[in-house]
């Protein structure tokens, strides 16, 4: 997952368990100080006194990874020891509620649920045997008397007891839903933002960022439909480069990779951007999409991209090199009269086939009208 959301949940995490642990000792000391020796009761002040600053050091700590750099192993550690950390504690207050009754039992998934957020499979694997190890050993303790049984920690928050101490448990819950509501939105975030990345990978090319062919499929009959309704032109460009077979060959994949990745740049650079679509089909094969674009408009775009790819130079480790493109182009004028995807395809072929056999490097164009019907055409149903 993204650091930004890693840092982010924990964070958030680090603010619940610190009001959380917080607000509930001072609610409790005055019950845990009269029920347990002198010296227990102290212990867990001075452990409140120490707590607290931890979290916060930890809560600043944290803040030098939100700004997106990778997380270091350090950072991982430190998210584990807290949870285990945290994980001990609601073992112990599970016991101190009455290990058989108590209703905080369910607190002691939170770590487990937070490991899963935030962790490896690994060391969430280690908080699980860890709580299980814990509350395990404790009820066999207690089933074999060797510690007492005891249900004496829910009367800290009893608020018969006063009604003052409302304020704080309304406080309290009042910061845990807003940070689990900052914890939802950045679940929510990170999934819509896999959701996008996902919809990326399934309409575009790995190697070379273009559109793949499902999308031209889309693209190509929603361009012709509009042109239709228009009456402006679309034009259709495929698009081969020239033996690139034998740079596979002589060179390596890894020079293959290079053309194809440094064509499609080119083709990013010289179309008109929201009007003009790349698509890669597979191999070197590529198919150019222009809107709005009749034959004269094409010729120039393409010709721009003849030349820029043929000027581009290729270095890898046996030298320089250079290819260049055969481009065979279709634009129709659709009027009132649609064309067909596969028509203005094989049409565009044809013209990729005329520039191979007449020496690559080059383009092959046509173009074709195709006028709205005659008033009499209409009216006689001709």
């Amino acid at each position: 997952m993204r650091p930004e959301f890693v840092v982010r949940t924990f964070r958030a995490y680090l603010v619940i368990a610190g009001l959380t642990f917080t607000i509930i000792l001072l609610l409790g000391a005055p019950v845990f100080l009269e029920k347990t020796p002198s010296g227990a009761g102290w212990l867990l002040v001075l452990v409140t006194l120490v707590y607290v600053p931890i979290q916060s050091r930890l809560y600043i700590w944290c803040g030098r990874y939100a700004r997106g750099r990778p997380l270091e192993e350090k950072f991982h550690r430190t998210v584990f020891s807290v949870l285990l950390r945290d994980s001990l504690f609601l073992c112990l207050l599970v016991w101190s509620a009455g290990t058989w009754t108590a209703f905080v039992s369910m607190f002691v998934l939170v770590p487990i649920l937070m490991g899963i957020l935030l962790l490896d499979r690994y060391r969430i694997r280690l908080l699980a045997i860890a709580d299980a190890v814990l509350l395990t050993g404790i009820i066999l303790l207690e089933t074999f008397e060797i510690i007492p049984h005891v249900e004496w920690s829910l009367e800290f928050v009893n608020l018969q007891t006063s009604r003052w101490h409302a304020l704080p448990v309304i406080a309290s819950y009042v910061c845990c839903i807003f940070v689990v509501y900052s914890v939802g939105l950045a679940v929510l975030e990170e999934l819509a933002r896999k959701r996008d990345e996902l919809e990326v990978a399934a309409s575009r090319d790995s190697l070379t960022g273009l559109y793949n062919r499902r999308v031209f499929e889309l693209s190509a009959m929603r361009e012709l439909e509009r042109a239709a309704r228009t009456g402006t032109a679309v034009t259709f460009a495929l698009v081969d480069i020239d033996f690139f077979k034998r740079v596979n060959d002589s060179r390596g994949h890894a020079a293959g990779d290079l053309v194809l990745k440094t064509v499609g740049g080119v083709f990013d650079r010289s179309l008109r951007r929201g009007m003009d679509f790349a698509f890669r089909f597979g191999g070197d094969e590529f198919v150019l999409l222009l809107t709005d674009t009749g034959g004269d408009g094409a010729r120039t775009i393409l010709l721009r991209i003849l030349d820029q790819v043929r000027d581009t130079r290729f270095v890898d480790g046996a030298g320089t090199f250079s290819v260049t493109l055969s481009l065979g182009a279709f634009s129709v004028w659709a009027a009132a009269n649609p064309a067909d995807l596969d028509y203005c395809l094989e049409r565009a072929d044809q013209c990729l086939y005329r520039a191979k056999r007449s020496g690559r490097d080059q383009l092959v164009i046509e173009e074709e009208r195709r006028h709205q019907p005659a008033e009499a055409d209409k009216a006689t149903g001709i």
